[in-house]
């Protein structure tokens, strides 16, 4: 498996000094850290593990990309995180029934180890990915509603409303040949979340090369 992550930013901002204001936009681009890594397990089995890393080649400077590549989709906020090192291993559990209902629960560890040139006292954090998946899928389309969460397991002395962020989320995408185009909407559901980013819509397109 291989991901190049992509983010752009446009963002605006006002300045009021009392004798008059003025405003700013600011535009970003940048490519996130690339993914590499190996999916084991046949598409019929039931369990499969993915072990992967990401390159830590984001530019610290592109901070606003990186920000809202982080907040987009927290569970992979890894992508965007500039002088650390991830490193993941997820254990998936799936069920495909015959009338087409399917579900699949996912977890596991986000290992990042600092590559940076600051003296920080943590080199070392690590993540708890976990999410639920249930939905309806044919060979011609799918629709999924899930629901995910992440929890910072290096964080000590904080309560578990701290240490975790959770959304929910819907998917759909039609079958096209080798191309599987497709919708989705991710709501947060955190209090903190919320006042930086309350959901996201998208557009998405995955690729059958086998």
């Amino acid at each position: 498996m291989a991901e190049i992550p992509y983010s752009y930013c446009r963002c605006s901002y006002s300045y009021d000094f009392g004798y008059g204001s003025y405003s700013v936009e600011e535009t970003e681009k940048t490519a996130g850290n690339p993914y590499v890594g190996l999916e084991m397990g046949g598409k019929e089995e039931r369990i499969y593990t993915e072990l992967g890393v990401r390159l830590p080649l984001t530019p610290y400077e592109k901070w606003n990309a990186n920000l809202l590549g982080c907040l987009i989709d927290f569970t992979r906020a890894d992508a965007f995180v500039s002088d650390w090192l991830p490193v993941s291993a997820m254990l998936n559990l799936r069920e495909n029934a015959r009338s087409g209902l399917a579900y699949r629960l996912r977890a596991g560890p986000v290992l990042l180890f600092y590559t940076g040139e600051n003296n920080y006292n943590d080199q070392f954090e690590w993540w708890l990915n976990y999410s639920a998946q249930i939905g309806f899928e044919t060979d011609r389309f799918l629709i999924r509603a899930s629901i995910a969460g992440r929890l910072n397991a290096s964080m000590e002395g904080a309560a578990m409303g701290e240490r975790t962020m959770h959304h929910l989320g819907i998917s759909a995408a039609l079958h096209l040949g080798g191309l599987w185009p497709g919708v989705y909407a991710v709501r947060a559901l955190d209090a903190d979340m919320q006042e930086f980013i309350r959901s996201v819509v998208g557009l998405n397109l995955s690729v059958e090369l086998d």
